[in-house]
């Protein structure tokens, strides 16, 4: 084994309408016949990263959730599992609270609990109805994690001023490229993508030479930094873009596949 490929999804591997562009899937069939494995880490939950996989005909192991759980997609084995505490809970939700934000939580079980009336775009709710379970998370939930997507700037920041002064959680605050707006995701302090892959590279008894780790986002970046090559996407976060030792075209235009170049 001598590279691992780790890549991100929204904005990387696809662009808004989620659809690989041709030169991207040809790359990933290469990499396959080299048996060069690949490895997702996003934002997304389970339902939602397969979702985008399934409808390009792809399966990986993923990190998501920022690193929070670790999940073959292709056979359903957890390799990686890193949840809030109970009073961590209790701290988060009554920080947002505080700050005028009713919270959605994510569960290890795929479900989002909230109290009916969350602070997050419409669609949001809409796309996520048949995984609602009312009511803030109680005891018997393994929470790993928070959203709030799609609102204002001036709505989401008092709560990320007020997390970012506690220990109890991490944000990701940033403008959002698919729902409008700004979004705020919030996960268990310590953890982020490069947890989840390092989760995974222990899990599948690998010894990586190289990790080529391809990202354009704020919750990018401690795995870019990682990374013996960092690859950055035309037109993502700035942060981002400061660590890439290779920038690559938007994913509308297939730089994913460049890629290729790197192994």
């Amino acid at each position: 084994m001598s590279t691992l490929v780790v890549t991100d999804l929204d904005g990387t591997l696809w662009g808004e309408s989620m659809d690989v562009h041709p030169k991207t899937s040809a790359a990933i069939a290469e990499l396959k016949r080299q048996e060069i494995p690949i490895l997702v880490a996003t934002g997304r939950r389970e339902v939602s990263a397969r979702f985008g996989l399934d409808r390009n005909k792809l399966s990986f192991p993923s990190v998501l959730l920022n690193g929070a759980l670790g999940i073959d997609l292709a056979t359903g084995q957890r390799f990686h599992e890193q949840g809030f505490t109970q009073d961590q809970v209790a701290e988060v939700v009554e920080i947002l609270q505080a700050a005028g934000i009713a919270p959605c939580a994510y569960t290890a079980d795929g479900r989002i609990r909230h109290d009916g009336s969350p602070t997050t775009n419409p669609r949001h709710i809409r796309e996520t109805r048949m995984y609602y379970t009312k009511g803030l998370p109680g005891p018997e939930d393994s929470v790993v994690g928070f959203s709030m997507l799609g609102m204002t700037h001036d709505e989401l920041a008092p709560g990320v001023q007020a997390l970012e002064a506690s220990d109890a959680a991490e944000t990701i605050f940033y403008k959002d490229g698919l729902f409008a707006g700004w979004s705020l995701m919030v996960q268990p302090a310590g953890v982020s993508k490069q947890v989840g892959i390092e989760a995974y590279v222990e899990h599948a008894d690998l010894k990586p030479t190289k990790v080529i780790a391809i990202g354009d986002g704020s919750n990018d970046l401690e795995m870019l930094a990682a990374a013996d090559v960092a690859v950055g996407c035309s037109g993502g976060n700035e942060g981002a873009l400061a660590l890439a030792d290779v920038v690559v075209p938007h994913p509308d235009e297939g730089g994913w596949a460049q890629l290729l170049d790197l192994i």
